[in-house]
């Protein structure tokens, strides 16, 4: 898109926090300042889209400062960044976190589309990646290339799971492909990691009907599926979360093997201070 967009009226989301397992309620409207920004706002303070605001990146990418924080904001992020969705204020106005809802993006961009959204006058920044680099960290490995498109091609491995070691999917970015693609993914978990996730104050909301739910090789409740290959696209809708913080966009390959939230912010970082590897 040449232009950024922004919502013709305010619309509304409640549920329970995955996390918290509270209930939250929250408000996406148009700002009233033309401008850029996407900012979280509770208790009347601003939590503004920034990687200096990023205060947890376990299970979720949670935002705070002095004041306040929000939890679980990368399903949501994922829908503004990929509708090219700017100039949004986000109100928190029950809870401390983004409703699960079905544990994926697809009700947010449902109900977005419902609202309407406008053109606005701001236009997106594009990078252009130059070269071609390889990012580790841990079990993650972020390789990036030239290319005339932005597209990303995940995949994951881990000892727990064959099936999902089978799962690989290339997405080539643009929001009508988000959209049919990649927004209905729900997250997912191993059986086997739920008493940790619950014993840490994690998971709390998390059910059969938000979360798909698998054993070595047996995914418990796949009724609850819309893809067959959808954790690794859901693996997908989180990097476009949190890259989002980026405040751009690009042109280039984008080779992801065990995204999780910490690597795809220490990437992210490494991307930033690697200016030297692409050009606008």
């Amino acid at each position: 898109m040449n232009h950024f967009q922004t919502l013709k009226k305010p619309v509304y989301f409640e549920g329970i926090g995955i996390h918290t397992g509270k209930f939250s309620k929250i408000k996406i409207s148009p700002s009233d300042i033309s401008n850029d920004d996407i900012n979280f706002i509770i208790n009347n303070k601003k939590i503004s889209l920034s990687f200096e605001n990023i205060v947890d990146t376990k299970l979720c990418t949670t935002l705070g400062n002095d004041f306040v924080k929000v939890s679980t904001v990368e399903h949501l992020l994922s829908v503004l960044f990929s509708l090219f969705i700017t100039n949004v204020d986000i109100y928190i106005i029950k809870g401390n976190e983004i409703p699960a809802l079905d544990g994926s993006s697809k009700i947010f961009i449902e109900e977005i589309c419902k609202a309407g959204l406008k053109k606005t006058a701001l236009k997106p920044k594009i990078i252009n990646i130059k070269n071609t680099f390889i990012f580790k960290i841990n079990n993650s490995i972020y390789k990036i290339s030239p290319s005339n498109k932005f597209e990303i091609i995940c995949s994951i491995k881990t000892e727990k799971s064959n099936y999902l070691n089978k799962q690989k999917y290339k997405f080539v970015f643009s929001p009508s492909n988000y959209i049919r693609e990649i927004a209905a993914a729900k997250t997912f978990c191993f059986l086997q990691d739920i008493k940790e996730i619950l014993s840490s104050g994690k998971g709390l909301g998390g059910n059969l009907e938000n979360v798909i739910i698998i054993n070595g090789d047996e995914v418990l409740n796949p009724e609850i599926m819309t893809y067959k290959n959808e954790c690794v696209r859901h693996k997908i809708l989180d990097f476009l979360g949190d890259i989002s913080f980026m405040r751009v966009y690009f042109k280039g390959k984008f080779e992801l093997i065990n995204p999780n939230h910490y690597a795809n912010f220490k990437f992210c970082e490494y991307l930033l201070k690697e200016e030297v590897v692409y050009g606008g």
